[in-house]
């Protein structure tokens, strides 16, 4: 579906075998006063048989009927009528009022088009709200060719909300920079390279939504207070979230995959990490680097596997030196092929951990982090299964 264009399927069937001759009548009214050249397909006896017919030079933003028709050597009829609308807005174009998809927005190679830019949509106002309406903006499908986006919001506009739909075949699903507030609600970004890029500004908050690509689902660089509520995010090759920023909030999301790194970076202080679940990653599943009192807190993290390179190698939770008070409470780490948790900055408080059937120690912690009791450890492949921590 484009401004001026649609692409329309339908099947078509005949009780004889041979040519079976198709078109579309269609118009803005019901009077459909306008058809589509005839075509022809080959219709075995009785199978119907899949057909597509496109449509150009409709009017923008109009609602369309139309109806699928053919004749064989017999006879010939029309299906049922039906309508759309064509979209409001073009493949490349900026927009700077609210827009509300009608359909498929393909800006890929079999675009209808016009496409007016590399992107799909470009953000170019305030306070707008960008609703795919249950629909999906279709890219070019490349690998860093240009590192086009699906929607743009790097001239940093406020208050972005984008929702309801899919955004998929860009080398970044949505890029957003120097922007406070947006908005990421019930969205499926499987990108090429990364789903959901940020940079800079703050509050932006994400839910419900699947953040995908093969370089991390989601990237942010300082960008503080980030709320990541119930989400799904999956990675290729590298780590899948990385936090970057202070006072953000990762809760209660399923995060998969990626070869190397961590499953969720966090690089800041006063971020809280809650009730993840976290598997299936090379070096750590997740990763503290740096900043001050940070939370991490009843996760669950499993199946890291040992990949040679910093910072660690197959730890479930790993907690670099340059962190400072950094708070691991209730989290239960199992079946890594490193260490449970490993803990490398003193000062590191940690309660009520359970580590369980890990290929090297339950708990790893240098001298000097702080024991507040109620961790355990059981079933680790190395017999003293926890270092200055008291495990039960």
């Amino acid at each position: 579906m484009s401004v001026d264009g649609a692409v329309i399927a339908g099947k078509v069937v005949s009780n004889v075998n041979g040519m079976t001759d198709y078109w579309l009548e269609y118009g803005t009214t019901s009077s459909l006063d306008s058809e589509t050249p005839r075509q022809a397909i080959y219709t075995p006896v009785n199978t119907p048989v899949s057909v597509t017919v496109g449509l150009s030079g409709l009017e923008r933003d109009t609602v369309y009927h139309y109806r699928l028709c053919a004749e064989d050597e017999d006879a010939g009829a029309c299906g049922g009528a039906r309508v759309f609308r064509t979209q409001e807005v073009a493949c490349g174009e900026t927009v700077t009022t609210d827009v509300m998809l009608t359909g498929t927005l393909d800006c890929g190679p079999e675009s209808p088009g016009p496409i007016t830019g590399p992107d799909g949509l470009v953000v170019g106002a305030a306070g707008l709200e960008i609703n795919l309406g249950g629909h999906t903006l279709i890219g070019p499908t490349g690998f860093g060719v240009g590192a086009v986006d699906g929607i743009d919001d790097s001239a940093g506009h406020d208050d972005l909300t984008i929702r309801n739909g899919q955004v998929r075949g860009w080398d970044r699903a949505i890029r957003i920079e120097g922007a406070d507030r947006a908005q990421i609600r019930n969205v499926e970004a499987p990108a090429v390279l990364v789903g959901l890029e940020i940079r800079g500004g703050a509050g932006t908050a994400i839910r419900n939504s699947l953040l995908a690509g093969f370089l991390g689902g989601l990237r942010t660089v300082d960008h503080d207070g980030l709320a990541v509520t119930g989400n799904e995010l999956r990675a290729g090759s590298a780590g899948t979230a990385n936090v970057d920023g202070d006072d953000s909030v990762f809760a209660r999301n399923v995060v998969t995959g990626g070869v190397l790194n961590a499953g969720i970076h966090v690089i800041g202080s006063r971020n809280r990490v809650i009730a993840n679940r976290v598997s299936g990653f090379g070096t750590t599943g997740i990763l503290v680097a740096g900043g001050s009192d940070n939370v991490v807190d009843g996760n669950e993290i499993s199946e890291v596997r040992l990949v040679d390179g910093p910072p660690s190698n197959g730890d479930g939770i790993f907690v670099a030196a340059p962190a400072v008070g950094t708070l691991l409470r209730d989290n239960y780490v199992h079946e890594n092929e490193g260490d449970g948790i490993e803990v490398e900055s003193a000062g590191t408080r940690l309660r009520g951990n359970r580590a369980d059937t890990n290929d090297d120690l339950g708990i790893q912690a240098v001298a000097g982090v702080i024991d507040l009791g109620g961790n355990s450890a059981s079933g680790n492949a190395n017999p003293l299964q926890c270092t200055n921590v008291f495990c039960q």
